[in-house]
């Protein structure tokens, strides 16, 4: 312990002859630099986005963490790192997290929000403690890193974990290492590298001269400089060795950039790409506007990062594409080329409009950040999904988010997807919000009639599936639609059949918004509602005063409350809202304590509620031709 505790003392007046103001204490006989938090970056960055929210790092359902787990020992200390992988049997890819703070700050827990919600889309992620600048230079940090990544492959059967299929990402100076050591790729240990916001080298102009001046005039250190023990001048080879660009083989991993839109967090970024091109290594960048660098760690940025980086490593761990006939479609889009678009809006906007034939479409799997706006010209538009998990439209507008002209979008306008044709058909395909929990954003909002949704998913949180338009009729077929409050809503009709509904923390699943002269709202038939939490969900609430809703031979889950509905604090909703039940089973399907003003169909009125009735049989005749 004194000899550790030493070592960091002396580590500790280079810090100070190097003038640098860090916020370093001894912690357990350690420097450390505790200027770098989640809270201190929000505290920063919410000055400017007032809307932000923290993302959250409890444990999801269905995720298991075995953390602080030792993999090097340091004098009389352990280095260590946290697991985090979904609660089964799979034998799954593996992703090591390593943490920004400029190389002398932040911690491990800094990526676990990121870590969870990966092993959420079905990854081993572990998150890794290494050495900073306080206690050990460069390239100290990166040998703890590359130790770790060893020590985790050799261990891999423990976790769950496929060894030889390993990634490695991070954020900031983590994605610095990340691509770093993703790019030297000692023993061919990755096969994947997500650098998120971090640069690929130190060696230009900006970096140079910032710490070059810092030497010659006693200024502050710049945090780069003193990581890698002086300045350019001084150190080299330092400089040179820490940075990707200069590391590229044939042998490094593909990568992945995910950046700000702040230059001096890519420096390097597109020099890096071009001797990856070279070599015939695969990159693909992707660029958030009007971003703070440490997006993140924020909604509404963070779930769309967590999109991207799954759907980089989908392309780099999941089999080849299965073979297509062609002659079923009349365009292919494919993210690689390989197709006739490789943008979904690209493909829409080439369908001639008011065509005369149906137009069929097929999108490759992929995650497609995209606004999409399909509109009424292009009728009779099926659109087909590679696989429904892995063929994501998304986008994370938000209500509250002001537009380029000063106000805010609105509910309408924060919407993923608009789709506004007749006779549109979506297959196999998730439509989402990826906001996060900022209020009211959209994943898609129907104004067609006779609209079919076959095998879809719908993510979001608040406001999810928007039924917009008065007189539209909508079919769900084995959909999956998540949310939190009023998050299936409109004044559409729409048929549910064998959906899986899902609540998330609590609220209400409908807020329909039915005409008075309409028959019909919504009608889930043979659903399965489930949730996070018991008794936190109602069934719905009134969002117009003759909202019309039906459960029937439904599987309730014991996420309803057992009140059933609520008439949003207008006791003259009671009076006008149709909410009605019949033969559902669960443990939220108990009736004894309904609102009395809700309503049990005896089975001669449920014999009359049928998709035909409902849609009307011209729904379904369109369809058979």
């Amino acid at each position: 312990m004194k000899t550790n505790r030493l070592y960091g003392l002396l580590i500790l007046l280079l810090c100070l002859s190097l003038k640098t103001t860090a916020q370093t204490v001894i912690i357990d006989g350690v420097p450390r630099d505790t200027s770098y938090t989640i809270y201190s970056s929000y505290k920063k960055v919410v000055k400017q986005y007032p809307f932000i929210q923290v993302a959250s790092t409890e444990l999801p359902k269905g995720i298991k963490a075995m953390e602080a787990i030792p993999y090097k020992r340091i004098g009389q200390r352990d280095l260590t790192l946290s697991v985090y992988r979904p609660d089964n049997e799979a034998i799954l890819p593996a992703v090591m997290m390593i943490h920004g703070g400029g190389w002398n700050s932040g911690s491990p827990d800094m990526q676990k929000a990121l870590a969870l919600q990966l092993a959420r889309n079905g990854y081993v992620t572990f998150t890794v403690e290494y050495r900073l600048s306080p206690e050990a230079l460069f390239p100290a940090g990166m040998l703890d890193l590359e130790e770790a990544a060893t020590w985790f492959t050799h261990h891999a059967a423990q976790y769950g974990a496929d060894p030889a299929s390993l990634a490695v990402a991070g954020c900031s100076a983590g994605g610095q290492l990340a691509a770093l050591i993703g790019t030297r790729n000692r023993e061919n240990r990755f096969r994947a590298v997500i650098n998120i916001d971090g640069i690929s080298t130190f060696v230009n102009r900006e970096t140079v001269e910032r710490a070059e001046k810092a030497r010659l005039t006693g200024e502050k250190t710049p945090v780069d400089a003193l990581w890698l023990g002086g300045s350019y001048s001084e150190r080299p080879e330092n400089w040179e060795a820490a940075s990707a660009l200069f590391q590229v083989h044939e042998g490094s991993a593909p990568v992945c950039f995910i950046n700000s839109s702040i230059p001096r967090f890519h420096h390097g970024r597109d020099e890096h790409i071009r001797v990856l091109d070279s070599l015939g290594i695969y990159s693909e960048v992707h660029t958030f506007d009007d971003t703070p660098h440490t997006f993140w760690h924020f909604h509404p940025w963070h779930l769309s990062t967590v999109r991207l980086m799954a759907g980089f490593l989908e392309k780099i761990f999941q089999p080849a594409k299965t073979s297509v006939d062609r002659s079923r479609f009349d365009w292919v889009v494919a993210q690689d080329g390989t197709g006739d678009f490789t943008k979904v809006q690209a493909a829409i906007d080439a369908v001639p409009d008011f065509r005369k034939q149906p137009t069929r479409i097929l999108i490759r799997k992929g995650v497609y950040r995209e606004k999409l706006i399909i509109p009424e010209t292009k009728h009779d538009l099926t659109l087909v999904g590679e696989d429904k998990h892995h063929t994501i439209l998304t986008w994370n507008n938000f209500a509250s988010k002001l537009s380029p002209l000063g106000d805010a979008l609105g509910t309408s306008g924060s919407a993923s997807t608009y789709i506004s044709p007749d006779l549109f058909t979506a297959e196999n395909i998730t439509f989402a919000n990826d906001a996060g929990p900022v209020g009211q954003a959209v994943a898609v909002i129907v104004r067609s009639d006779r609209a079919r949704f076959i095998n879809c998913r719908f993510l979001g949180f608040q406001d999810t599936l928007y039924t917009h338009t008065a007189g539209s009729r909508q079919y769900y077929h084995n959909c999956y639609i998540e949310g939190t409050v009023d998050f299936i809503f409109g004044s559409s009709t729409a048929w549910f059949e064998e959906c899986e509904i899902y609540c998330k923390g609590n609220g209400y699943i409908t807020a329909a918004s039915t005409p008075q002269e309409q028959p019909f709202g919504y009608v889930f038939n043979r659903c399965r509602i489930s949730g996070d939490t018991a008794k936190s969900f109602y069934l719905g609430r009134p969002w117009r005063p003759y909202a019309k809703v039906l459960f029937m031979e439904c599987e309730l889950g014991d996420v309803i409350h057992p009140e059933g509905w609520n008439n949003w604090g207008d006791p003259s909703n009671e009076t006008t809202a149709f909410y009605g039940e019949y033969r559902n089973r669960g443990a939220g399907a108990a009736t004894g304590q309904r609102v009395k003003w809700s309503h049990q169909l005896t089975p001669a009125e449920a014999a009359t509620i049928t998709k035909e009735a409902v849609l009307g049989s011209d729904f379904f005749e369109a369809y058979e031709r």
